[in-house]
């Protein structure tokens, strides 16, 4: 499944909290002061939500809650409170992301590997200087430095194995955090719309409509941005885990090649 294919079934699973649109028929008196008194009750409860979080704090208080999964949660919880069920749905959508990311965890980046590269270019430079002296000739020295030398091609490979998986990994982990960052940023873009939402909100007759529209066009902007950085991580993780099926080939015909201890 493509990018777009799984941004067209996201996007029909946020859209299923739109609301119809205006009614033609104009409504009656009755219908006037329905709405006028349901105008006045979305005002309070505006004004409420607002007072009891303030805009500002409403737009920082997820910093104060830690980074990434909690963040996300927080603001998922105060659009739910303030019925913005597009903007919702599309910070559970990232919240979703972020735990397939692997929430907070701190990325691997192969510095086991890194590790074992210097250590074999070391055991390569001692294998090198281990060579029969004067005092040692004949068919065994011989012997001795062809597997001496075979051993040495063995150990210089294996810094090259180990390199080309942690450049993978590396680059992976790279993906992984821009990912991260970037439904962070997402998330917080989407929490920021929650205010306006709310105002929008409380505005007489055609209100709820615009505060739909905004949220459509935020969630809709952050989810296509999510998306796109998620299969980037899809693919870095593929070529990770193809360079790591490659090195354990090589490990096996480095080890098959070695000579056999039963002698």
């Amino acid at each position: 499944m493509g990018l777009f294919d799984t941004y067209s079934d996201t996007m029909k699973n946020i859209g299923r909290f739109l609301q119809p649109p205006i009614p033609i028929a104009m409504p009656g008196p009755f219908g006037v002061m329905a709405e006028a008194g349901e105008s006045i009750t979305s005002v309070f409860s505006t004004i409420d939500t607002i007072r009891e979080h303030g805009v500002d704090g409403l737009w920082n208080a997820a910093s104060d809650v830690g980074e990434g999964l909690a963040a996300t949660e927080f603001l998922l919880s105060k659009a739910r409170i303030a019925k913005a069920d597009i903007l919702a749905a599309g910070l559970k959508s990232v919240l979703g992301m972020q735990v397939l990311c692997g929430g907070n965890a701190k990325p691997e980046m192969a510095q086991g590997y890194s590790d074992s590269a210097q250590r074999f270019n070391v055991v390569a430079d001692n294998l090198e200087k281990a060579v029969p002296g004067a005092g040692w000739s004949g068919p065994a020295a011989r012997a001795y430095t062809e597997a001496n030398t075979n051993q040495v091609q063995r150990a210089r490979t294996m810094p090259d194995i180990d390199l080309d998986v942690v450049m993978a990994v590396s680059m992976e982990a790279n993906q992984l955090q821009t990912t991260r960052d970037v439904l962070s940023e997402s998330a917080t873009v989407m929490g920021n719309a929650i205010a306006p939402v709310l105002a929008l909100q409380a505005i007489p007759r055609y209100g709820k409509m615009f505060a739909k529209t905004l949220e459509a066009g935020v969630t809709g902007s952050c989810i296509a941005g999510c998306l796109l950085h998620m299969e980037h991580l899809t693919e870095a993780s593929e070529k990770a885990t193809q360079s790591i099926n490659n090195a354990t080939q090589l490990y096996d015909q480095l080890a098959n090649s070695c000579y056999s201890i039963n002698m």
